[in-house]
C-alpha cells in the first residue's frame, strides 16, 4: 500500500490546533478522513435539513451533509504571488516623512548585508551535498534567507524578498519533479512509494488506499476488478502528466500556504470575525424588527437559498423590466451582510488556494454557514475505508459546474465550484493576467480533474441518464480538449519574466535550455548577482543530475560572469571552487586572473592552499600569472629583438610596475607543486627584460628571488648533477638550459658590478695631491711641516688606492674572464640552449643574442 508523509513545515505555520487537523493531506481521488466526530455528523445532518427545495435541485448529487472536513493538500514554506487577485486590497500610502525615509534606507541596507551571505551558503553546500539533496538545501537556504528578512522586518513587496521566495519556490520544484522523473522506470507501487521520503519540503504524495469490492449504491456499478479508487489510483501512477500536475498543484499551494499571514486581509482576520456568528446577522434583525412587512429591497426569508432565490428573481425580473424598476424590486440581504458574505467566500477561497480545505469548512462552519462548509466535499471517491465518499460525485461535478458557471453567485464562490470541479473559465476569472502562479494552480486543477473525471467515466455507468448532466458534461469536455497534455497547459501561460520561464522548463522537462536562456538574459543585462547566483548553482545541479553536459558552453559562460563577479567583489575564498568547475584549459586563466591581485604573503598562500583543495593546476597557475604580471606594460620579446626602441623610451629607474613583477615571482617559490625550475626560469626572463631595459638593479633583485638552494632542489626534483663548476651536467633539456642561463646571467652582473666597482673606485676614488704652498707665502718651519705632514698623507692614501685598485682590477678581470672563457660554445651563446627552451619560451633566443 502507498501512503503519504506529512513533513515537519505545515506544523510551523498554524497553531496546534491546525497543525494536528492539517495532518492528513488528500488529493482529488482520495476518500475523506476514516471517521468523523459526532457533532460534525449531527451538524451537517442539520444543515441538509434546512435546504429548501429551490436549493436542493442544485445540491442535490453532492450527497456531502455528513461530510467530515478534510484537507486537500499539503503546506510547505514556499512562495506564492503576491499580486494574486484575492491578495489585492488597495489601502492610502502614507505619507513619506524624513523619519521614514531613514527607516527604509536603513531596511534596504540590511536587506542587501543579509544576501550577502547566500553566496558563502550556496558555496558550502554545494561542496557537500550533490543530486537532490542539494536541491532540497539550496532551497532550506533561501526559506531560511526569507525568513531572516521577514524577522528584520523588511518591507513585504521589497524586491529582494519576491526574489528570494521565488529561487526557493524554484529549487523544492526541481527537487520535486525530477524525484519523480527519476523514479518512473520502476514498478508503478515502488514509484508511487518511493516518493513519500521526498524531501521534507512540505510535499506529501498521494496516499492509495486497498479498496475492497463495493456494492452498486444507487446506480453506481461496481468493476469487481478495479473499483474507483483503486481506478485513480492505477492513474497516478501511469500517467506521468497527472502526477506531475497533482506535485504541481501541491507545490503551488504549499506556497500560498505560507503567506497566508502575510495577506493584507489575512483568513485569520475573517475566521476570528465570523467565529461564533449567525448567518446574515444584520438581514435578520431587520426581518425581526419587521415582523408585519419585509423593508423594501430586503429578502424575506433567511433560509440556504434567500439570496440565491432573489438574485434568480433579480435576474428574471431584469428580463421584462427596465433598470430603474429592477432596483426598485430587487431583494438582497443589507449591505453589512453582503460585504460580510464577500470577504468570507474571499477568505474561504483563500484557504482553497491554499490548499486548506478542512480550514475552510471550518470558517464557513464558524459562520453559521453549514451548507456551504458541506458543498466542499464532493470530489471525495467512496470506499470502505471512507464512509463519507460521495457514490454521486459525476451528479455532484454536474452540479458544482452549473453553480460555477451561475452570475447570481459571488464570484468568489462561482471560484470555490470552480476550483472543486475543474471549470477553468471561472477559475480564471478571479486571478489577474500577471499572477502567474495562480493560474498555473487553475490549470493544473482543471487538467488532473478533467484525468479523473474521464477516467471514472470510463469505468463506470449511470443507471439513468440525467439531463442536467449534458450542459456541464459538454463544458468539461471543452475544457478538456484545451488541456490535452502538459505542453498545451504551459503554452497558455507564456511569460517573459525569469523566475516562470525556468520554472516552465522545469515543469516541460527542457533542462537543457536553460543555460541558453539565462545566458541570454546575463548578455541583455537582465540578471543582478542574485540571479547570476542562483543560474550558476542550477547549471551546476542539473550537470550533477546528468541532465547537462560538463561544459556545456552557455553554462560555462554564465560561471566567467559569476567568477569574474566573485573577484571584483572580493569573495576570494570562493573563487577556487567554481573555477575547479570550468574546462580544464580555462581554470589557469581565470584563477590567474584572481592571483594577480594578491599581493599580501599570507593571502597568497591561502589562495593557493584553496587551489589545491579544489583541484586546480597551481603549478601552472603560478605560472601563468607570473608571465601575465611580466608582459603586462612591455612584450619581453620585443625588448629582446629591438632593445634599441626599448630603451629609447624607458627609463632606468625602476617602477611600482617594476617592483610587482620582481613581487609577483614569489608566486613560484610559495606555491609547493610549482617546481623549482620554473623559479629559475621565470626569475631568468624577468632579468633578460630589465637587462634589455638598461635595468641592472631590477635584473640583480629578481635573480635574488631564486633561493640560494635552487641548484641541489633542481637536481632533486628533475634528476642529475652538476659538473662540479655549479653548471649542470645530466639534467633534463629544458631545465639544464635554464640553469645554465641562470649561471650566465649572475656571471654576467657579477662582472658588471666588478667593472663598475673598478671604474668607481679608478675614476672616483683616486685621493688628490695637496696643492703647493701659493707663491709669496712665508717660508716659515711649520708651513714646511705640514705641507710634508700632508704629502705623506697623500701618499699613504695613494698606496692605499692603487692596492685596492689592484684588487677591483684582479677581481673585473677574473669576472671578465670567466665571461670569454666561458665553455663553449661561450657565453649565453644559442648553441648551448635547446630548441625545447625556445619552443617552452618564444623569442628567448633573440633576447639572449641581444644580450651578447
Amino acid at each position: 500500500m502507498l501512503h503519504g508523509q506529512q513533513s515537519r513545515w505545515p506544523r510551523q505555520l498554524f497553531d496546534a490546533e491546525d497543525a494536528a487537523d492539517e495532518n492528513s493531506h488528500h488529493h482529488y481521488w482520495q476518500g475523506g478522513a476514516a471517521t468523523a466526530t459526532a457533532n460534525a455528523a449531527d451538524e451537517t445532518a442539520t444543515f441538509g435539513n434546512i435546504i429548501s427545495q429551490d436549493t436542493m435541485a442544485i445540491f442535490k448529487g453532492r450527497g456531502l451533509v455528513n461530510n467530515p472536513l478534510a484537507n486537500s493538500s499539503l503546506a510547505s514554506i514556499s512562495f506564492t504571488n503576491n499580486n494574486s487577485a484575492v491578495l489585492q486590497q488597495q489601502s492610502m500610502a502614507p505619507t513619506v516623512t524624513a523619519a521614514t525615509a531613514a527607516v527604509h534606507e536603513i531596511q534596504d541596507e540590511a536587506q542587501l548585508a543579509a544576501g550577502e551571505n547566500l553566496f558563502a551558503d550556496f558555496h558550502q553546500v554545494i561542496g557537500e551535498y550533490d543530486g537532490l539533496e542539494l536541491c532540497r538545501r539550496l532551497a532550506d537556504l533561501c526559506s531560511d534567507q526569507d525568513a531572516l528578512l521577514r524577522r528584520l522586518g523588511l518591507r513585504l513587496g521589497s524586491q529582494q524578498r519576491r526574489a528570494i521566495g521565488w529561487e526557493c519556490q524554484t529549487w523544492r520544484l526541481l527537487a520535486l519533479l525530477y524525484r519523480d522523473r527519476m523514479t518512473a522506470n520502476n514498478s508503478a507501487e515502488d514509484a508511487m512509494g518511493d516518493r513519500d521520503a521526498e524531501v521534507d519540503d512540505g510535499i506529501d504524495e498521494p496516499m492509495v488506499e486497498d479498496a475492497d469490492q463495493s456494492d452498486s449504491d444507487g446506480g453506481y456499478h461496481w468493476s469487481q476488478r478495479h473499483p474507483e479508487k483503486h481506478l485513480v489510483a492505477h492513474l497516478y501512477a501511469t500517467d506521468a502528466e497527472v502526477r506531475e500536475f497533482q506535485l504541481l498543484i501541491d507545490w503551488l499551494e504549499a506556497a500560498a500556504a505560507a503567506r497566508l499571514d502575510e495577506l493584507p486581509s489575512p483568513p485569520d482576520a475573517c475566521e476570528a470575525a465570523a467565529a461564533g456568528g449567525v448567518p446574515w446577522e444584520h438581514t435578520l434583525h431587520l426581518l425581526r424588527r419587521s415582523a408585519a412587512s419585509v423593508p423594501a429591497g430586503l429578502v424575506n426569508r433567511l433560509d440556504p437559498d434567500g439570496p440565491i432565490a432573489a438574485a434568480a428573481q433579480r435576474k428574471q425580473f431584469s428580463l421584462q423590466h427596465q433598470q430603474q424598476e429592477q432596483q426598485q424590486h430587487s431583494l438582497q440581504l443589507a449591505d453589512l451582510d453582503r460585504a460580510a458574505e464577500d470577504r468570507l467566500l474571499a477568505a474561504g477561497f483563500q484557504l482553497l488556494r491554499a490548499g486548506q480545505l478542512q480550514r475552510a469548512g471550518r470558517l464557513f462552519s464558524s459562520a453559521g454557514q453549514h451548507w456551504r462548509a458541506a458543498c466542499l466535499y464532493g470530489w471525495q471517491l467512496p470506499s470502505n475505508g471512507n464512509p463519507y465518499g460521495n457514490p454521486r460525485r459525476d451528479l455532484w461535478r454536474a452540479a458544482a459546474w452549473s453553480a460555477s458557471s451561475d452570475c447570481c453567485l459571488s464570484r468568489w464562490e462561482r471560484a470555490i465550484f470552480a476550483a472543486l470541479c475543474g471549470s477553468l473559465d471561472p477559475l480564471l476569472a478571479v486571478f489577474p493576467p500577471a499572477a502567474w502562479e495562480d493560474r498555473l494552480w487553475a490549470h493544473a486543477r482543471c487538467f488532473v480533474e478533467a484525468r479523473v473525471s474521464d477516467c471514472l467515466g470510463a469505468a463506470t455507468t449511470t443507471g439513468s441518464t440525467c439531463p442536467e448532466l449534458t450542459g456541464p458534461a459538454a463544458a468539461a469536455a471543452s475544457v478538456a480538449k484545451r488541456l490535452t497534455s502538459r505542453e498545451t497547459v504551459m503554452g497558455r501561460l507564456e511569460c517573459r519574466e525569469l523566475w516562470p520561464s525556468v520554472q516552465t522548463a522545469l515543469i516541460l522537462d527542457r533542462p537543457g535550455t536553460l543555460p541558453a536562456m539565462l545566458a541570454g538574459r546575463l548578455a541583455d543585462g537582465e540578471l543582478d548577482s542574485q540571479e547570476l547566483r542562483f543560474a550558476v548553482h542550477l547549471a551546476l545541479c542539473l550537470q550533477r543530475l546528468g541532465l547537462l553536459g560538463p561544459d556545456e558552453p552557455n553554462s560555462v559562460k554564465l560561471l566567467h560572469s559569476f567568477i569574474d563577479g566573485l573577484i571584483e567583489e572580493g569573495r576570494t575564498d570562493l573563487v577556487a571552487y567554481y573555477t575547479a568547475r570550468l574546462p580544464r584549459d580555462e581554470q589557469v586563466g581565470w584563477y590567474g586572473k584572481l592571483l594577480q591581485r594578491i599581493e599580501d604573503t599570507s593571502a597568497r598562500v591561502h589562495c593557493l592552499q584553496l587551489a589545491e583543495r579544489a583541484g586546480l593546476d597551481t603549478a601552472a597557475i603560478t605560472v601563468s600569472v607570473v608571465e601575465s604580471v611580466r608582459r603586462a606594460d612591455l612584450d619581453t620579446a620585443d625588448c629582446g629583438a629591438n632593445s634599441n626602441a626599448a630603451l629609447a623610451g624607458a627609463s632606468e629607474q625602476l617602477t611600482e610596475a617594476d617592483r610587482r613583477k620582481i613581487n609577483a615571482l614569489d608566486w613560484v617559490i610559495l606555491a609547493g607543486a610549482t617546481p623549482r625550475i620554473e623559479a629559475v626560469r621565470q626569475a631568468c626572463a624577468l632579468a633578460r627584460l630589465f637587462l634589455a631595459l638598461n635595468k641592472e638593479q631590477g635584473a640583480r633583485d629578481a635573480l635574488a628571488k631564486v633561493p640560494d638552494d635552487s641548484l641541489k632542489l633542481v637536481e632533486a626534483q628533475e634528476g642529475g648533477g652538476s659538473d662540479g663548476g655549479g653548471v649542470p651536467g645530466s639534467l633534463p633539456p629544458v631545465a639544464s638550459d635554464a640553469m645554465r642561463e641562470l649561471a650566465g646571467l649572475k656571471a654576467y652582473l657579477a662582472a658588471q658590478e666588478a667593472v663598475a666597482d673598478w671604474t668607481v673606485h679608478f675614476y672616483q676614488a683616486r685621493p688628490e695631491r695637496p696643492e703647493p704652498a701659493p707663491a709669496g707665502a712665508p717660508y716659515t718651519r711649520e708651513a714646511v711641516l705640514r705641507a710634508e705632514q700632508r704629502e705623506r698623507r697623500y701618499q699613504a692614501e695613494l698606496e692605499r688606492w692603487r692596492h685596492l685598485l689592484s684588487l677591483h682590477t684582479r677581481a673585473a678581470m677574473s669576472r671578465l674572464e670567466d665571461l670569454l672563457l666561458w665553455p663553449a660554445p661561450g657565453w649565453l651563446a644559442a648553441d648551448q640552449f635547446t630548441d625545447q627552451s625556445e619552443a617552452a619560451e618564444p623569442g628567448r633566443t633573440a633576447q639572449l643574442q641581444s644580450l651578447r
